[in-house]
């Protein structure tokens, strides 16, 4: 029996917790960044956490290895696509558009799966990440004017002095923390267009733990070009 729960969320490193009838404590590091620890059903929260803390640095180090060495992501049946901080396995079939349920991701047949699954993509970024814009504007007292969603290769985001913001889409393949992180940022260039001292107290205050995620980012980096179509770049 296999019990698959959420980690708690006050922790500073979140992860996916699967209990078995297992003897030892195991974690693993998914191709999106994911942590997952496997551990026995009698096992206690707090020693799970305590070993994770204690492999901080290892954690650290194999999310940046991973982005290093990420494989090509090819769109074909039982192939994974890292997915807000979890996975969605694809399937081919005869579904008229992309749809996602239950860790799966349908895809029609025929057509050109890089661009069924970036149209895809920017649409649940406008369904999953637009709330969260307006949720962090009203916290820092800011107003947004517009909201675009791209498919940039470099680029996770802009702010332009008009209050026109530009997010990447592949923002939906990194943990909703790190998708936060970088709404904020682009938020607090409202306030303060540079990167100045008072830019980052701006942040910092607003995410007292954005340092942290600042440096898991450097993690995700290759997922900006999971989806990318051959041509195509930073706008």
């Amino acid at each position: 029996m296999t019990d698959i729960a959420l980690g708690d969320q006050g922790m500073k490193i979140p992860y996916r917790l699967v209990r078995s009838n297992r003897r030892t404590l195991s974690l693993t590091i998914e191709s999106g960044g994911a942590l997952v620890a496997r551990a026995p059903l009698s096992m206690p929260i707090s020693q799970i956490e305590a070993f994770i803390e204690q492999k901080r640095g290892w954690i650290e180090r194999k999310r940046s290895e991973a982005a290093q060495q990420r494989a090509p992501f090819v769109p074909q049946d039982g192939a994974c696509l890292p997915w807000l901080g979890g996975e969605l396995r694809l399937k081919f079939c005869g579904v008229p558009f992309c749809v996602d349920f239950d860790g799966w991701l349908l895809v029609p047949r025929g057509g050109d799966a890089r661009a069924l699954l970036r149209d895809w993509r920017k649409r649940r970024a406008g369904e999953v990440l637009t709330p969260r814009v307006h949720l962090w504007e009203n916290r820092m007292g800011l107003n947004v004017r517009s909201i675009t969603y791209t498919a940039a290769k470099r680029r996770w985001g802009s702010m332009r002095a008009d209050g026109c913001l530009r997010l990447n889409a592949a923002l939906m393949h990194c943990p909703m923390a790190l998708c936060d992180y970088v709404i904020v940022h682009e938020l607090a260039h409202l306030t303060h267009p540079d990167h100045s001292p008072a830019f980052h107290a701006l942040v910092r205050a607003t995410l007292p733990c954005a340092d942290e995620l600042r440096a898991r980012m450097r993690a995700f980096a290759g997922v900006t070009t999971l989806l990318a179509a051959p041509k195509e770049d930073d706008a």
